[in-house]
C-alpha cells in the first residue's frame, strides 16, 4: 500500500466520524430542546396540583369563598400553600385529596408535610411512594383550626411527556439523515487493497503486515509491532511447533535488542485480541513453545 493510499483511508476515515460527530451534535440539541419543554410542563403540573389540593381542603372544610393563594417555590423540590385563614385539616381527607392529585407521572416519591404558620414547625406529614405501600401515621387525628402552611416536594419526577417543537423535530430530522449517511459509508468500508507481499492469509484469515492488523471476516484487528512479528511468525509454522528460543531469536536477539519482557506477556494479550475470532488459536506447550492452529 503506497502513501497516497493511506492517506486516502484517512481521509474517509475522518469523514466518517465528522459526519457521525455533526449526527450526535444534532441530535444532543433535539434532545435538550425535548427536554426543556417537558420540565416546564411538569413544572406547571406540579403547581395545578398544588392548587387543586388547596381547593379541595377548602371544600373539606365547607370553605367556597376563600380564593387558593398563590404556590410558593421553597426550593428546587419543594412548593408552598400558605393558608391566608384558618383552617382545619382532616389527615383522611388530606391523604385521600393528596393521592388524588399526586399521581406517578407527576412524582414517584412525594413528602407532604403541614406546618404551623407561626413556627414553621411541621406539625403533620406523611409520604406518597407510588413504588410501595407504606403506612400512614395519625389518620383519624384531626388538625385543629389553625393558620397552616401545606409543603410539598416532589421527588424523582419522571418525564414520562414531551412537547417536541418543530426545532427540535427538524434537528431530529437532520441527525437522522446524518446517521444514515455514517450507515451507508460505514457499510461500504472495504478492506484496503494490499500488495500481495504486505498480506498472509491462510482460510480467510488475513495478516496485514504494513498496518499491523488482524483481518478476518470483516473484522480488523490491531496489533503492536512485535505482537505482529510475534504472530507472522507463529502463522507462517501453522500447526506446529514454534520454540520459545526461535521466537525470542527471531523478534528480538538478532536485532540486538535486549527485553525485559516477557514473551508469555505478549502471547497473553494476542490471546486476549484473538479471542473473539472462534476458528482461531495459539496453544502452549510448557516450556517448549506455542502453536498457532486455523481450527
Amino acid at each position: 500500500m503506497n502513501v497516497k493510499d493511506v492517506f486516502t483511508n484517512c481521509k474517509l476515515l475522518k469523514a466518517r466520524y465528522l459526519i457521525l460527530l455533526v449526527a450526535c451534535v444534532f441530535l444532543a440539541i433535539a434532545l435538550r430542546l425535548i427536554v426543556v419543554a417537558d420540565e416546564g410542563f411538569l413544572k406547571k403540573q406540579t403547581n395545578l396540583a398544588m392548587r387543586a389540593i388547596g381547593d379541595d381542603l377548602l371544600r373539606s372544610g365547607h370553605d367556597f369563598q376563600t380564593p387558593v393563594p398563590p404556590i410558593e417555590q421553597i426550593d428546587p423540590e419543594t412548593l408552598r400553600l400558605k393558608f391566608a385563614q384558618p383552617i382545619s385539616i382532616d389527615p383522611d381527607d388530606l391523604l385521600t385529596i393528596s393521592l388524588k392529585h399526586i399521581s406517578s407521572h407527576i412524582s414517584l416519591n412525594s413528602i407532604v408535610q403541614v406546618l404551623d404558620a407561626e413556627t414553621e414547625e411541621i406539625v403533620y406529614g406523611f409520604e406518597i411512594n407510588h413504588l410501595e405501600n407504606k403506612d400512614i401515621p395519625c389518620i383519624g387525628r384531626t388538625l385543629p383550626s389553625s393558620t397552616y402552611y401545606l409543603d410539598v416536594s416532589f421527588h424523582d419526577q419522571k418525564a414520562t411527556r414531551y412537547t417536541a417543537s418543530f426545532p427540535a423535530l427538524s434537528l431530529a430530522g437532520v441527525s437522522l439523515i446524518f446517521f444514515t449517511l455514517f450507515g451507508l459509508t460505514f457499510s461500504k468500508r472495504s478492506i484496503p487493497k494490499l500488495e500481495e507481499s504486505d498480506l498472509l492469509e491462510l482460510n480467510g484469515f488475513h495478516l496485514n503486515l504494513e498496518l499491523n492488523q488482524i483481518i478476518s471476516e470483516g473484522e480488523i484487528i490491531q496489533l503492536t509491532d512485535k505482537e505482529m512479528e510475534i504472530l507472522s511468525i507463529l502463522f507462517e509454522h501453522e500447526g506446529s511447533l514454534v520454540t520459545r528460543e526461535y521466537l525470542m531469536n527471531e523478534v528480538w536477539i538478532k536485532k540486538g535488542v535486549v527485553t525485559g519482557r516477557s514473551l508469555d506477556m505478549y502471547i497473553s494479550r494476542l490471546r486476549k485480541k484473538i479471542k473473539n475470532i472462534p476458528h482461531v488459536q495459539v496453544l502452549n506447550q510448557h516450556g517448549k513453545g506455542y502453536i498457532f492452529k486455523l481450527v
